[in-house]
């Protein structure tokens, strides 16, 4: 429909949101293909912003597929062409990519750098989704680095910021969040308790993807409980939720999460 009009404004944008849901599917392949034909009419009509929020969405390709050194690559790109027309936003986005990034490689304190430099510009901005949401970032680092405490009170700095913006679906991921810290505690009563309401809205709202992550983590509690049997029942009722998803890297993690299962059984 967009390309019947001949507008490259729109058919860039159509496209963009086309390789964002195959991305979010897991359908790496697909995103970077597509992502080239909007990099291609970006430069072709000489749009240096939708240039950088091209490489911004290709650095998250990347390290989604582990690829540090294409995402690295792409997200200096970003934020050279953010620095050129003075776009703070996506400025912003390129330090989150890098203390992401950095927190992979294990770089913990290049991250909490990246990140802090992120906070910094998002409260400059005023941009309070972008400032909770890096907290949680923030937290995930501290987490990695096994400081449990600041990982924690960075992850409650990002809760409070969703819950007075009454995003819902965010604070649900920030307790997704806070099960994981309190698993690595050996605090498994409070960490299933925290997760159980973030499965029922996942659920409800047809969350997919994010309701087979909560429920593989709901897994991993039960299987480091001793509790084997609960761990391969909801184990198996990720992989049925699976079915109607093409993330195969998601997918492959069901598999190994009931293999470990399997094999405590056996053992």
């Amino acid at each position: 429909i967009v390309k019947k009009y001949d507008s490259k404004q729109m058919i860039l944008q159509a496209l963009g949101n086309i390789s964002l849901i195959h991305n979010i599917r897991g359908e790496y392949d697909k995103s970077l293909e597509i992502y080239d034909e909007v990099m291609q009419i970006a430069e072709d009509i000489h749009d240096l912003r939708s240039q950088g929020l091209t490489y911004g969405n290709l650095g998250i390709i990347y390290k989604n597929i582990e690829n540090y050194e294409a995402a690295i690559k792409n997200n200096e790109k970003q934020l050279n062409i953010a620095k050129k027309i003075g776009d703070d936003l996506q400025k912003a986005n390129a330090y989150s990519n890098f203390g992401i990034v950095n927190q992979k490689i294990g770089l913990f304190n290049e991250s909490i750098k990246y990140h802090h430099k992120n906070i910094k510009l998002q409260e400059t901005i005023d941009d309070n989704i972008g400032l909770a949401r890096s907290w949680t970032n923030l937290s995930n680092t501290f987490f990695d680095l096994g400081d449990i405490k600041k990982a924690k009170k960075s992850l409650a700095q990002g809760i409070d910021i969703f819950n007075k913006l009454g995003d819902i679906r965010s604070i649900y991921l920030g307790n997704f969040e806070l099960a994981k810290f309190l698993l690595f505690e050996d605090n498994y009563k409070e960490a299933i308790e925290t997760i159980g309401p973030a499965i029922k809205y996942f659920t409800e709202n047809n969350d997919t993807i994010l309701l087979i992550r909560a429920l593989l983590r709901l897994s991993r509690m039960y299987r480091l409980n001793n509790d084997t049997k609960t761990a391969t029942a909801t184990a198996n009722k990720a992989l049925e939720i699976s079915k109607s998803i093409t993330h195969q890297a998601l997918i492959d993690r069901i598999n190994i999460e009931l293999d470990i299962c399997n094999i405590k059984t056996s053992a």
